[in-house]
């Protein structure tokens, strides 16, 4: 049975085995397995980067794949250390599949969003919500947590990723834990605020149908036949 089904029933025993199952991943992909692939010769950890490993022209890793360590768990990630007076640095790009869709939509309110140095996800959420733009930001300017502005943005940055990914009302409105009738209305507020997005999506979608592939902005083809 599925992880989702189990979690709907939210049943004793079923709750058990989902932290089984849990459990006997992070042991048998992480714990057992990542010190057995140390190199023998160095003894580090030395994995495989596959540029042309996904069908999207994303990187993917092997032998082991690190990129798909756990990120939330706190006995995975202190297994890798650096030597002393070294240091580990982690970075991110800030948001940036949607900066992409602004700049491929040419949409004039998503690009003057980060034209002006606004959080995207925080400016959608102030339209959406029809409420000032630092009542959903993460944190207050004095820097304290903002519980109800956090809410509101990762509401909707669950919608923005939602439609970028193909989601449906049904999947959306799942995600944020509302009905799909809300989910549907913010959905349309998103598309009237962004409408070159919505033409966007519309033409990329048409676009895949006739054309059997989609594009990136360096022109690589992501073919679609089926």
């Amino acid at each position: 049975t599925g992880k989702d089904i189990m979690k709907a029933l939210n049943h004793p025993i079923g709750n058990a085995i989902l932290e089984y199952r849990k459990v006997d991943k992070l042991l048998s992909t992480y714990i057992e397995a990542i010190p057995a692939q140390l190199n023998k010769g160095t003894g580090r950890l030395h994995c495989n980067y596959n540029p042309i490993g996904a069908k999207t022209g994303r990187f993917s890793s092997s032998d082991p794949n690190l990129q798909n360590i756990p990120s939330h768990n706190k006995d995975i990630r202190p297994m890798f250390t650096v030597d002393d007076g070294w240091v580990m640095i982690g970075s991110d790009f800030s948001q940036q599949e949607p900066r992409i869709l602004a700049f491929m939509s040419g949409d004039d309110n998503m690009k003057q969003a980060y034209l002006d140095g606004l959080d995207l996800y925080a400016n959608v959420a102030s339209a959406l919500y029809h409420v000032p733009y630092d009542q959903c930001l993460e944190f207050d300017k004095d820097g304290n947590p903002n519980p109800d502005g956090k809410k509101r943005r990762t509401a909707c940055k669950s919608v923005l990723l939602g439609l970028m990914y193909g989601r449906g009302e049904a999947s959306i409105a799942e995600q944020m834990g509302v009905s799909t009738k809300e989910a549907k209305k913010v959905i349309s507020n998103f598309f009237e605020r962004f409408p070159n997005v919505a033409q966007f999506v519309v033409s990329s979608q048409d676009g895949a149908w006739e054309n059997g592939y989609v594009e990136t902005i360096a022109g690589r083809k992501r073919r679609l036949p089926d």
